[in-house]
């Protein structure tokens, strides 16, 4: 008999035990998933927004770039026009750029420098330089 109550007072006890966890999720359940979450997420925002800020630079140089290309075809595309360095600004969209231009003379050969800053970036976004002859201009 002794042993039937024992047995009877474990199933019981297995029963009470195994409601319990039908139960549902206990706080600190949810906590550590919020947590684990939480970790697991962090890293992939973090790559998500360098790649954000990624294109966002890749757009500004490609503008750049256009900009110092038509500059570059404007100056040379004028003949017997003596160009002297300068700085001036273009709007293109929202966006200003400063446009920094230097023409340098080594013995009849023309070195026509454009660098295409945009606010106060004291880098550069493009840059080029073209030697050209000073007999065709």
């Amino acid at each position: 008999m002794k042993e039937k109550n024992s047995i009877a007072v474990l199933q019981q006890s297995r029963s009470q035990v195994l409601h319990k966890k039908d139960k549902g999720f206990t706080m600190i359940e949810m906590l550590i998933t919020i947590a684990i979450i939480a970790i697991a997420v962090t890293p992939i925002i973090a790559v998500l927004s360098r790649g954000t800020y990624s294109n966002r630079m890749i757009s500004k140089k490609e503008k750049a770039v256009f900009i110092a290309q038509g500059e570059m075809e404007k100056l040379l595309s004028v003949k017997g026009v003596v160009f002297s360095d300068s700085i001036y600004s273009v709007k293109r969209g929202n966006s200003h750029f400063f446009i920094k231009r230097e023409v340098k003379d080594n013995q009849g050969l023309l070195t026509i420098s454009i660098r295409v800053y945009q606010d106060t970036t004291e880098v550069p976004l493009a840059k080029l330089r073209v030697l050209a002859n000073t007999g065709s201009y």
